[in-house]
């Protein structure tokens, strides 16, 4: 039986897609799994060993003080591959395919030399620049000289790697059907209901939900709810936005962080329809495939997203939602869609649903990251 360690740094321990996808399920199918990460303690969840680091605080400590700590740790373990899972590790984790000479493998989950020009994190635009050129030079050397594959979110993702002959599977975040309790154990809220959820920050850009919602409470009774983690947002400011335009603040509410399986099996069923919107103007916005999105399907709910986006050609191939510019007004007659026309949203809940039934899910999903260990050579128990 192979042991693997997975190792994570900017990630929480029972992070969707690294914990609760992956690691668990490579260990329920054979393998032995560790699992390095930021936690309170050392423990066995699931069958997975999460070995805990500290909570890196600044970029500075994630970028140099918890990646070498993780990378020490990592050594010092007798594992037959490792899988890391960020950015600041990919330093550290060259050293270690070289010290150990066993097989490394790199998990995109973004595609950071562009996220890295984009926010411009040094705040001076040449130098972010400069910084995504120099960390594009170096992830593909890494990837052809010293890891064994690279792991990422989808086909658009995948090419990059494939195009310089580097072994990658595209494994995206599509959920894990037992989660999912269809038909959902709770009923859709009998006033209309618009929803954002998952992680919510500017760049998903939760104010032009606020100011779309107020327009239409104007005309219609409706509610609107904000459920996740708030980022660089104020949830108490997405409020004040739409009572500033009209909303009665009943009829608002941001709250959060939940637990994942109340976020998604009580909170997520009730609405009529999830945002799930983007600046495009970012590359990786346009080609990101986020947890929250499949899980709206994964309830039978259908999706308002941007358009010129992944999720959006996705939405028109599968008949599951609607596509809006980014503007107010296309928000606001989207809405306004989900309440008038009869039977929509449900119409266009039922078609995500079938797509995660039939294409978009984890079991089928994750036979593409199992084919890459395989083809290193690391198999599970017999």
């Amino acid at each position: 039986m192979s042991h693997i360690c997975h190792i994570a740094t900017a990630h929480k321990a029972f992070d969707t897609r690294i914990f609760v996808r992956e690691c668990r399920s490579l260990q329920q199918a054979g393998y032995r799994i560790t699992l390095i990460i930021p936690h309170d303690k050392e423990e066995v969840v699931d069958g997975v060993h999460i070995i805990p680091i500290e909570y890196p605080v600044g970029f500075l400590q994630r970028r140099f003080l918890a990646a070498r700590k993780a990378a020490v740790i990592a050594q010092s373990i007798d594992c037959d591959a490792y899988h890391f899972h960020d950015p600041d590790l990919l330093p550290v984790m060259r050293k270690v395919a070289r010290k150990t000479g066993r097989p490394v493998i790199w998990d995109a989950h973004e595609n950071y030399y562009t996220t890295i020009a984009f926010y411009n994190p040094f705040k001076v635009p040449i130098v972010s620049r400069l910084a995504a050129r120099y960390f594009n030079y170096m992830e593909l050397a890494a990837c052809r000289k010293d890891f064994a594959g690279v792991v990422t979110i989808n086909d658009i993702m995948a090419k990059r790697y494939r195009d310089i002959g580097v072994r990658t599977a595209s494994v995206g975040n599509f959920p894990e059907l037992e989660a999912f309790s269809y038909p959902p154990s709770v009923a859709k809220s009998d006033v209309p209901l618009f929803v954002m959820a998952g992680t919510i920050w500017s760049a998903n850009m939760p104010h032009i939900i606020a100011e779309a919602f107020a327009e239409v409470r104007q005309k219609f009774s409706c509610k609107l709810a904000f459920w996740g983690r708030f980022d660089d947002v104020d949830p108490k400011e997405l409020v004040k936005i739409a009572r500033s335009k009209g909303a009665p603040e009943e009829d608002v509410r941001a709250e959060g962080p939940f637990p994942r399986d109340v976020l998604v099996n009580e909170l997520l069923p009730t609405a009529w329809a999830g945002c799930v919107l983007f600046d495009n103007s970012d590359y990786n916005n346009r080609v990101g495939q986020p947890n929250r999105f499949f899980e709206l399907w994964a309830n039978g709910v259908s999706a308002i997203v941007s358009e010129k986006t992944l999720v959006a050609k996705q939405v028109e191939e599968i008949g599951g939602g609607l596509v809006m510019d980014n503007s107010v007004s296309s928000l606001a007659n989207a809405f306004e869609r989900i309440i008038l026309e009869a039977n929509l949203a449900d119409k266009l809940g039922l078609a995500g649903r079938k797509a995660i039934e039939s294409k978009f899910n984890w079991d089928v999903n994750f036979n593409e990251l199992l084919k890459l260990y395989h083809d290193l050579g690391l198999t599970p128990e017999n």
